[in-house]
């Protein structure tokens, strides 16, 4: 069984000059083939011979050699067990190779740190004296950062390097199994304003209250809504008012079934909710171009929230076209303009403190959170043992450029 696995690995390590070898095997054969009929007949049943023999020679040679050449293309791109780096050996702890000016901006623990990309430049942008940070967003513009925790909304001006309290839940001392938490965050297109949603429930009932922010008077106003609970706002172009939506019925309609839809508008002038229309969707998700169809433009940022975590099988691609992912089988990737190359294995973190369930039973993959850089150069990568890896894939470079393992991390990019 070792003797076969050796086997495998040398034709996989191998595999490319093995094809190389025989298609030049084959051009040689042929070439042999046709050299030696001019030799044995004479002239005129030569050229005849040698017209028919080219034309099945041919077809033979480009048949074999088209079926080794997808075959060879199949096994390169997804079946290869060849491991092209180690990744713990690979580990650079200097990434003076990196030229992309960019800052990452990361949450370890309270703090929110802003990293240069190369590793060499790192400071402490904001500290969060009670809580942990959940999440950070930046203003369409980037000059502005909004910090959350589960109880209290900051906001940093990364210009006039300042910081201060936008909102907190305020919760009475009395109620001990009162919770509350701040979400919904959703900047204007201009910048300089923002709503959220201030949230708190208990064990008897819950209650969520809709604010707009305006930075420059740095005031507050909340929004009346005729309905229990507002929803996810969307800004408009202009920016003069916020729209969103509620399910209002389900039917079917020739057996198809179709969701009604109601359409608020929030006028920004006087914050209050009126009805807009009604809209019927085969699909149950809303998308931004329902809205259209009624005439409303809707701003949609490029930035959001922090980076999400990457799950299984999710491919990423670059401005240039590249991809990067982990296949089913833990397989980091590589696909450039031609092939795609298993780069190395991906270990998995199991959570013996959970039920052990179909889901959660392989585990999590130590990376996590895999993004390519503006610039479509580099990736960047959080590991849960390594901390914050940068990669050059096509060089297969890689260097450590922070040494903890973090919450989330992103940057601000007009690209």
């Amino acid at each position: 069984m070792e003797s076969g696995g050796k086997l495998i690995m040398f034709l996989s390590r191998h595999f490319e000059e093995i094809t190389y070898a025989l298609a030049a095997l084959l051009s040689l054969f042929l070439g042999m083939y046709v050299i030696y009929q001019f030799k044995r007949r004479p002239l005129g049943v030569q050229v005849r011979s040698y017209v028919e023999t080219a034309i099945g020679s041919t077809l033979l040679f480009l048949l074999l050699f088209g079926s080794t050449l997808i075959l060879a293309i199949y096994w390169a791109n997804y079946k290869s067990p060849y491991i092209h780096f180690d990744l713990y050996d690979s580990i650079s702890r200097n990434a003076n190779w990196v030229r992309e000016d960019l800052t990452i901006y990361l949450v370890n623990d309270n703090e929110l740190i802003a990293l240069s990309c190369d590793g060499n430049h790192q400071e402490v942008v904001f500290t969060s004296d009670e809580e942990p940070i959940r999440q950070f967003e930046f203003s369409p513009h980037g000059r502005y950062i909004l910090v959350s925790t589960y109880k209290k909304l900051f906001m940093i001006d990364t210009e006039e390097k300042k910081d201060w309290l936008v909102d907190q839940v305020q919760l009475p001392g009395s109620e001990e199994d009162l919770k509350g938490s701040i979400s919904g965050i959703s900047w204007s297109p201009a910048g300089d304003r923002f709503s959220y949603e201030l949230s708190r429930w208990s064990n008897f009932g819950s209650q969520a209250k809709v604010y707009i922010y305006d930075i420059n008077d740095r005031s507050k106003k909340s929004i009346d809504s005729p309905t229990r609970r507002l929803g996810t706002l969307y800004w408009d172009l202009a920016g003069e008012n916020l729209y969103y939506l509620k399910q209002a019925s389900s039917e079917l309609e020739e057996r198809q079934l179709v969701y009604k839809l109601k359409v608020y508008r929030v006028d920004l002038s006087d914050l209050k909710v009126h009805f807009v229309d009604d809209i019927m969707m085969e699909e149950e998700n809303f998308s931004p171009i329902h809205l259209s169809l009624l005439g409303i433009k809707l701003y949609e940022p490029e930035h959001g929230l922090t980076f999400d975590r990457l799950g299984n099988q999710t491919v990423l691609k670059s401005r240039q076209g590249y991809l990067i992912g982990i296949d089913r089988y833990n397989y980091f990737f590589y696909q450039g303009k031609w092939f795609r190359r298993r780069l190395f294995r991906v270990k998995r973190d199991v959570d013996t403190s959970k039920k052990q369930t179909m889901v959660n039973a392989y585990g999590e993959h130590v990376l996590r959170q895999i993004r390519w850089t503006p610039s479509g150069r580099y990736v960047v990568m959080d590991h849960s043992y390594w901390g914050i890896l940068i990669m050059d894939p096509r060089r297969q470079k890689v260097a450590q450029i922070y040494p903890y393992d973090v919450n989330v991390y992103g940057w601000f990019s007009e690209i």
